[in-house]
């Protein structure tokens, strides 16, 4: 699993690195950003440094993708009053988030330095165990029930405000449930109440319809379907989003045949439209007669 961690002040940096295994264990491979004090001397977060901490996370991803395997999740301290969510939210839906208040006021001398080290230590293993906890239950949703679950659906096409808002609200409140995998069951019912995982063409197999009758069959072991990518066009999201939906890791190249179930006699018309793509552009596509679209809405 990897965890990386935002907003600690620079001067206690290299020792939270060197104690990482204390606070996190063993397995966790630590991934952070030094944070220097603004004009005020406040170690207020910003834009720059959460750019700054995404780029090392994917470098570290595309250097060690098995660290990734098993999950990643994010702690992001904040000073009192500082107000975070959009540090949260640019991250969603790929990477669990906790947040967490970093001790007043920051000591980086001599021993009470190191008692601030220690504190500050403590915040993140507190603000951990719940959060790894939540990746877990992720991780065990994604592997058990990967052609069956709707937490991976693509949120821009397959277009349902319930899908979005549902996993949206599970990126918010899992980090701090108290038992996350009753928290994924009742969220995948309450999708399922509006989008149920029905039968297709008369046979066993069953698929998520969206309201514009497209079909999103699961693709069994044909994985093909995923760019993981953050090169030009492509971004950070587009390789995040294509590696983890809500802290866990998915199957790699896991995507949805998508077509609507209308046929003329024995020929299967095309699924034709304009879709999104991983990177938020649309663009017309025609498929043959399918198209094949990820959890990252990678079309191809």
């Amino acid at each position: 699993m990897i965890i990386a961690v935002a907003g600690i002040p620079h001067e206690h940096f290299n020792r939270i690195q060197k104690i990482a295994t204390r606070i996190f264990g063993s397995s966790p491979v630590f991934v952070g950003t030094p944070l220097r004090p603004n004009g005020d001397g406040r170690f207020e977060i910003d834009s720059d440094h959460m750019a700054r901490l995404g780029s090392s996370l994917v470098k570290l991803i595309k250097a060690q993708p098995k660290a990734v395997e098993t999950g990643c999740g994010m702690i992001i301290l904040s000073v009192e009053g500082q107000d975070v969510s959009n540090f949260t939210m640019s991250f969603r839906p790929s990477v669990l988030v906790q947040t967490a208040s970093l001790p007043e006021k920051v000591m980086t001398r001599g021993r009470k330095g190191e008692e601030y080290a220690n504190r500050l230590a403590s915040v993140l293993r507190t603000a951990f165990i719940p959060l790894t906890r939540a990746v877990g239950a992720m991780r065990t949703e994604l592997s058990d029930r990967i052609n069956r679950t709707p937490l991976l659906l693509p949120l821009r096409n397959f277009d349902a405000p319930i899908v979005t808002e549902t996993i949206m609200e599970l990126a918010d409140t899992l980090p701090q449930a108290a038992d996350p995998g009753a928290m994924i069951v009742e969220a995948c019912k309450r999708i399922e109440a509006q989008f149920a995982f029905g039968r297709y063409g008369g046979s066993q197999r069953r698929c998520f319809t969206n309201t514009s009758e497209i079909q999103f069959r699961s693709p069994n072991g044909a994985l093909h379907g995923v760019a993981v990518s953050d090169e030009p066009p492509h971004n950070r999201d587009c390789l995040l989003n294509g590696t983890l939906r809500l802290g866990s890791a998915y199957t790699a190249g896991f995507h949805y045949d998508c077509i609507r179930d209308r046929s003329e006699g024995r020929r299967r018309i095309p699924l034709s439209g304009t879709f999104f793509d991983c990177h938020s552009d649309k663009s017309r596509w025609t498929g043959t007669p399918h198209l094949n679209i990820a959890p990252n809405d990678f079309v191809r």
